[in-house]
């Protein structure tokens, strides 16, 4: 069974906000003991127990409403009659709001995608690598504030909802660049982009194209990206690219 924290590192991970319940202070006949945690979702679900009955249930509303208002707080609950509970006890609860990080889904952990990653450790991003070169990948260093998908981008792409969230296509292959960029701009996202030139991108307009994309779905792929002037080493690709995706995050 998978502890509280590790549930929490897995929302943050996916980009969902949670709640951390957690028991700072009890005096009397209490339910559970100081240190007792619980995740709670947006939905009211719930990952761990405090105790059950009234306490919990009340503990799950006041966590909702401070997901609802990013806004952590400290919560006193007696466990008397009044509460309908025969405890008689005093519970003090911290409920932490964590998480609510945004997804970008990097297609392609070659040289620039894991420079990417690096360059935007302590943002509000959380990188997703999507790769399925096994030799490359074991060979290299993982940036530590980044989620590996050590697969092929269909299978990631048929197994995970990505829209609504960050994208960048670059990959080791402009033939693979092609085919994920040609699924990938049917749907809605908040920034698609493709690495390349202009003159790169002149043909794959032509191309997706021909492959039945709309204008509109064209439209939505930026490419190049990020600022020319400021390099061509994957370090510095990589700052000019997260430059251009953190001032469109904190634009929104």
């Amino acid at each position: 069974m998978k502890s509280v924290f590790e549930t929490i590192l897995e929302l943050e991970r996916s980009g969902r906000k949670a709640a951390l319940a957690v028991i700072i202070a009890a005096d009397g006949s209490t339910p559970r003991k100081v240190g007792t945690k619980m995740a709670i979702l947006p939905n009211g679900e719930i990952h761990g127990t405090i105790g059950g009955g009234v306490l919990e249930a009340r503990v799950i509303e006041d966590a909702k409403r401070s997901l609802a208002a990013s806004i952590p707080g400290k919560f006193v609950y007696d466990l008397g009659v009044s509460a309908g509970q025969c405890c008689g006890g005093r519970v003090e609860v911290f409920i932490d709001v964590v998480g609510n990080s945004t997804p970008l889904y990097i297609f392609g952990a070659g040289h620039v995608g894991l420079s990417l990653a690096r360059v935007l450790d302590g943002t509000p991003f959380t990188p997703h690598l999507i790769d399925d070169r096994e030799e490359w990948i074991r060979s290299q260093t993982i940036p530590e504030n980044a989620v590996l998908h050590l697969i092929p981008w269909q299978d990631f792409l048929d197994n995970d909802k990505t829209e609504g969230a960050y994208a960048v296509v670059m990959t080791h292959s402009h033939a693979v660049d092609l085919e994920i960029i040609n699924r990938l701009c049917r749907r809605k996202w908040k920034y698609l982009g493709l690495i390349g030139s202009l003159s790169k991108w002149t043909l794959f307009r032509t191309r997706l194209k021909a492959l039945s994309r709309s204008e509109e779905e064209i439209a939505t792929i930026k490419c190049p990206m990020g600022n020319k002037k400021l390099g061509d080493s994957p370090r510095e690709i990589a700052i000019s690219i997260s430059g251009e995706l953190l001032e469109i995050h904190h634009a929104l």
